[in-house]
């Protein structure tokens, strides 16, 4: 007897993915085309914007292992070093408030980015999730970014 109420279940269930599975919209070419436009330029944004990050690291006068050993000490992880100085710290800290400037820089630039392209962040995001959950669209912006 308890057959048929599974059955119903997962039928209903069927039902209901299929009909979300149609609700997804489609991702036009010309979509693909304004996200993978905007994808490059948002690599070259990160890229500027880790280039940044390691020179402020440097000009603390860190190397990046050391800076590791101190950012896992803050972070109360383990790691294979000595304890990190007062003035490391405080270099640290100075940092992570370069960082925190960097990333926040670069967050505007994406929004004027993908604004200049007529989108607003949702609909970049709406985008970007649904080339994550289909294979086919990744491999055609893969091509698109390739130059294809």
């Amino acid at each position: 007897m308890k057959f048929p109420v599974i059955k119903k279940l997962l039928l209903s269930f069927c039902l209901i993915a299929s009909v979300s599975l149609f609700a997804q919209d489609k991702v036009s070419d010309s979509d693909l085309d304004t996200f993978a436009e905007v994808y490059k330029a948002m690599l070259t944004e990160n890229q500027q914007a880790q280039n940044s990050i390691f020179a402020s690291i440097e000009e603390e006068g860190f190397d990046m292992e050391r800076f590791s050993q101190v950012e896992a000490s803050v972070n109360n992880q383990e790691h294979d070093g000595v304890e990190p100085t007062a003035d490391e710290l405080a270099k640290h800290k100075k940092i992570h408030q370069n960082i925190e400037k960097i990333q926040g820089d670069f967050e505007v630039k994406m929004e004027s980015v993908i604004k200049t392209h007529g989108w607003t962040m949702e609909q970049y995001e709406k985008i970007a999730n649904a080339i994550s959950t289909d294979q086919e669209l990744q491999g055609k912006l893969q091509q698109k970014m390739m130059g294809e």
